[in-house]
């Protein structure tokens, strides 16, 4: 497990690309490495407000967060995780981001994977959020005590075209330690890749783990970092 930045655990089926919550402060907040990193890099970018803002500049004290995406709002999908300082309200407009725990999962209780919109931002309620998509459909479900990823290739991305998969990902960060998945891909075919994926959304680093549709019998890996 590397510590060249915050780490937060990603699983993904495909490479793919309001009420008002109050602020969430759990138990084991208190990552003053986290704050810092977060700080620094708001001070240091180069970028000049929200991205995909619909007011222009930074977001404005009603939509506080800039979200990963690039867009202003205030719940959890916004505010948690990759939230970007540099284009929020402010540097600390962006929720504080959860220490790691112990845990073993074993996917029996259901309650503890959520959709994002219905994540409240306190990883005491959940331990997986399934990360916004463009389809309706479930497609991220718990079933016979395992964590069920599927591709629906019914729908069409809007912006590529392909089939939706799912990208579930895990409410807590860590700096380091051990890590241990077990990963089955069902498919066989050219096309989806199954990853298990450790990143900062924050600093963009990560270290891949995938297995490609047409060689199920090979792992592949890959690093990046700034």
């Amino acid at each position: 497990m590397r510590c060249l930045s915050t780490l937060a655990i990603l699983l993904l089926s495909t490479v793919i690309a309001t009420a008002q919550h109050a602020v969430p402060y759990p138990e084991s907040l208190g990552n003053p490495d986290i704050a810092a990193q977060r700080a620094k890099l708001a001070l240091s970018s180069t970028t000049s407000g929200c991205k995909n803002s619909l007011f222009g500049g930074n977001c404005p004290q009603s939509a506080p967060c800039c979200s990963g995406a690039g867009y202003c709002g205030s719940d959890p999908s916004f505010c948690a995780e990759s939230c970007q300082a540099s284009g929020s309200f402010a540097p600390d407009s962006c929720w504080p981001l959860p220490m790691a725990v112990n845990l073993a999962d074993d996917f029996k209780d259901k309650s503890r994977v959520v959709p994002i919109n219905e994540y409240n931002g306190f990883p005491n309620t959940a331990d997986w959020v399934i990360d916004r998509s463009p389809s309706t459909q479930p497609h991220a479900v718990i079933t016979d005590d395992k964590l069920l990823l599927k591709l629906n290739r019914l729908e069409k991305h809007p912006e590529t075209g392909g089939g939706i998969g799912a990208t579930v990902h895990s409410t807590r960060w860590m700096k380091y330690g051990t890590i241990e998945a077990r990963l089955k891909t069902a498919s066989n075919v050219p096309g989806p890749v199954s990853s298990f994926i450790l990143i900062s959304p924050i600093s963009g680093d990560e270290i891949d783990f995938e297995i490609v549709g047409k060689d199920s019998a090979d792992m592949q890996t890959n690093f990046y970092y700034k």
